[in-house]
């Protein structure tokens, strides 16, 4: 009958564009695809030390717990999503394609792929600064405790010891923040390697990072000379009141030895207050 013909021939007609639109189900999944989830989903997976439900863009506290990144497993994700980006780039044309007696324009759902592949990577990436900015702070925060104990003066022989014994622990305290230059380092490669620019702020604080252990080397020499000085100068002085103590101690025993020239009962009210303010020195000097 000609309706059979011509449900024949619309099937016909249908059926290239049926077999085009079926190869979209393989995107189907990236359609309905959270990135908000995905990117917490990542960062559970190569991300110890923070909370990936929290804000992507939020800079976290230093809480002071050591953050853990597997930036092998990082890179691997930001590249996965760049190379089905360029996937959907090269396998769905931008512009209408005819299909016998139909013209599909796939340009929007073209770009709903690309820019939810964009968002993740986006997300990822602003993620790192956050992490990279994070450890910097953290290990400012270090380098400062201990930059702040070595401008201390000492105030007595004791405080020299102290401070002796405080420069003998600063390697242990430099070393594990050495590793975390080398960690902030290779978060930084991998921004760079990745064309991902960051703020000036941040390329300044990681430079300064890079340099504090240095500057906390340089300053141990002078804080020895200064050492070498304060002990110099406690020493000279305890000398010096070791010797006026000496005397001190010479005078007490001559005045003791007046005692002696005391035989006459009528004296015994001098004799007692010559006492009492002798006992008195003697309480003084001890």
């Amino acid at each position: 009958s000609l309706r059979a013909s011509i449900e024949s021939t619309m099937d016909t007609s249908a059926a290239p564009l049926m077999t085009y639109l079926a190869q979209y189900k393989d995107h189907l999944e990236l359609v309905n695809l959270d990135v908000h989830k995905q990117v917490h989903a990542i960062r559970a997976k190569v991300e110890k030390g923070s909370n990936p439900d929290e804000s992507d863009d939020e800079e976290e506290k230093d809480d002071g717990k050591p953050i853990m990144v597997n930036i092998a497993q990082y890179e691997a994700a930001v590249r996965e999503h760049m190379v089905a980006r360029d996937a959907v780039l090269l396998d769905i044309p931008d512009a209408p394609i005819s299909l016998g007696m139909f013209v599909v324009d796939c340009s929007t759902i073209r770009k709903l792929l690309v820019e939810k592949h964009e968002t993740i990577i986006d997300m990822l990436l602003k993620h790192l600064v956050v992490l990279t900015h994070k450890l910097a702070k953290h290990m400012v925060k270090e380098f400062d405790e201990v930059a702040l104990k070595l401008g201390e003066v000492p105030q007595d022989i004791e405080g020299v010891t102290a401070m002796r014994e405080f420069l003998g622990q600063v390697p242990a305290l430099i070393e594990p923040l050495e590793e975390d230059i080398q960690k902030m380092i290779d978060w930084t490669h991998l921004l760079e390697n990745l064309e991902f620019r960051v703020s000036e702020k941040d390329f300044v604080q990681s430079w300064t990072v890079r340099g504090w252990p240095k500057n906390i080397t340089d300053r141990l020499d002078s804080v020895r000379e200064m050492l070498d000085e304060r002990q110099d100068m406690f020493n000279k002085s305890m000398e010096t009141e070791q010797d006026a103590f000496g005397k001190h101690l010479l005078a007490l025993d001559a005045e003791a030895k007046t005692f002696a020239t005391y035989d006459n009962i009528k004296q015994v009210d001098k004799v007692a207050k010559h006492v009492a303010e002798f006992n008195a020195k003697l309480e003084k000097a001890k």
